[in-house]
């Protein structure tokens, strides 16, 4: 691979927000040839992505950079979108939590984060930690990229 970073654009309708939504997300060239890039941030908008997965984007002269088509190697890794629902409580502890299970996470803003769930993570145990803080009225969440071996 190479270590080459670029900007790829993604640009999806979002069923929950009623319009065409994008986001940028850094990328690592995964083989310049047929357009595929290994995505490295955690995404924050857009469903059915996560950290880890080779996509197919080319160059789109339009946008001056390249434009997201489809996933052709998906990592095994899951995205959740995290919403802190009580004014008690610090996103940070909450993110520390998750960190300790080796779950990285991106602050969003002070009530919103992303987080990837890695290919290796035990996913019932972070669902566990999850359904427990939304039962404590602490946070919701949405799985919005569930990899096949994290479904339940």
């Amino acid at each position: 691979m190479s270590n080459k970073i670029v900007k790829v654009l993604f640009s999806v309708y979002s069923e929950l927000m009623e319009q065409e939504i994008t986001e940028i997300m850094s990328a690592e060239v995964a083989n310049a040839d047929l357009s595929h890039y290994k995505i490295l941030s955690i995404p924050f908008y857009v469903p059915l992505i996560s950290s880890g997965d080779i996509v197919y984007a080319p160059y789109d002269d339009d946008q001056g950079m390249p434009k997201y088509i489809e996933t052709v190697d998906p990592s095994g890794n899951s995205n959740i979108w995290v919403v802190i629902t009580d004014d008690q409580s610090d996103i940070d502890n909450i993110r520390t939590h998750f960190s300790e299970m080796d779950c990285p996470s991106e602050v969003v803003s002070d009530r919103f984060f992303a987080m990837n769930i890695k290919a290796t993570a035990n996913y019932l145990k972070v669902r566990n930690k999850l359904q427990e803080l939304k039962s404590e009225g602490i946070l919701d969440y949405s799985e919005s990229s569930l990899a096949e071996i994290h479904q339940y």
